[in-house]
């Protein structure tokens, strides 16, 4: 009876996921089977009693301990297709955000390790630059979202941040971590001037002491100056 329950109940499971798209449950090397009521993994057509990684039939993917479903194991599998995360031994397809892998942050689409994704991403200590899909703690400059540009120091957003940053666009005026959009006049840091126009840098010059008092508004460079607010991330 205890049997049947386990073998109904990870039936109805199978029937609420997603096959994994990128390929076939015939392709597959390890496939699962109903045997006695219990969900056995097979390779290559014989009964594997001591396989443990990723699994499919015709409901999805599924994480294999010893031959068996491991409704426990919450992790990473690795396919020929690429790495995958799992929760609760299902291929989770629903998540898409920074996690850990073992010690190394991975940027994760879809319920896969994307080794392509060169960007931001959030967690509960901030907002981080990705490199190729993993964590890029040496990132110094501008980085896009769809609240605008930001400015990273050492792979995380610097919300204090005050200066001028580059691209292949130009270089930009920052207020607080994000670019000046509003700002428009004169700034100098350390000996170089710039003109700012709506926070796009339009002219710069290397200036001396004396001359820094021409300049609309001077300050130091990673201050902001006096009056002067800027929009919070997602705000």
């Amino acid at each position: 009876m205890k049997k049947t329950f386990v073998g109904a109940v990870a039936a109805l499971l199978f029937m609420f996921c997603f096959s994994l798209h990128p390929v076939s449950a015939q392709a597959a090397e390890h496939m699962l089977q109903m045997e006695n009521d219990e969900w056995v993994c097979y390779t290559a057509g014989q009964r594997d009693n001591s396989y443990t990684g990723m699994a499919v039939n015709e409901y999805g993917w599924w994480y294999f301990s010893n031959g068996q479903i491991d409704f426990g194991y919450n992790g990473f599998a690795t396919n020929e297709y690429g790495t995958w995360l799992f929760t609760d031994g299902i291929l989770n397809t629903g998540f898409t955000g920074m996690t850990l892998n073992g010690d190394t942050w991975v940027y994760v689409t879809d319920g896969y390790i994307s080794n392509t994704y060169t960007g931001m991403a959030l967690n509960d200590y901030g907002w981080w630059y990705f490199n190729n899909g993993v964590l890029d703690l040496s990132y110094t400059g501008m980085a896009l979202n769809e609240y605008g540009w930001w400015y990273f120091e050492n792979g995380l957003l610097n919300e204090e941040y005050t200066g001028i940053g580059a691209n292949s666009y130009g270089e930009w005026y920052y207020q607080q971590g994000r670019i000046g959009y509003d700002f428009s006049g004169k700034v100098k840091f350390d000996d170089t001037e710039y003109t700012i126009t709506e926070g796009y840098v339009v002219e710069k010059r290397i200036v001396n002491e004396t001359e820094a008092d021409t300049a609309d508004t001077v300050h130091t460079a990673g201050t902001l100056p006096a009056g002067e607010e800027s929009s919070t991330l997602g705000k």
